[in-house]
């Protein structure tokens, strides 16, 4: 199980989002009506998602780099 902590309700409410699409292309005709703001924010919890999942497959290997890219990407949320 994917777990990403620190996230607001907001960042939460678009995952969920995120993971209802049933495919690439209604997710990427998503982003397209995004303001920036959002869609770069939705383009970091992708981001979030990819490294989580990398940290889940890969195990202790990748665990400190993994966990060191997602804290720099959730600081990048904390300060906006």
């Amino acid at each position: 199980m994917i777990k990403i902590d620190g996230l607001t309700r907001e960042q939460c409410e678009m995952l969920d989002t995120i993971w209802s699409f049933k495919n690439r292309e209604d997710f990427e005709e998503w982003q397209l009506g995004l303001p920036f703001k959002d869609l770069m924010t939705s383009a970091a919890l992708v981001e979030l998602i990819a490294l989580a999942i990398l940290e889940e497959d890969m195990g202790d290997e990748y665990k400190t780099e993994a966990e060191a890219v997602i804290q720099k990407i959730q600081s990048k949320f904390d300060t906006n």
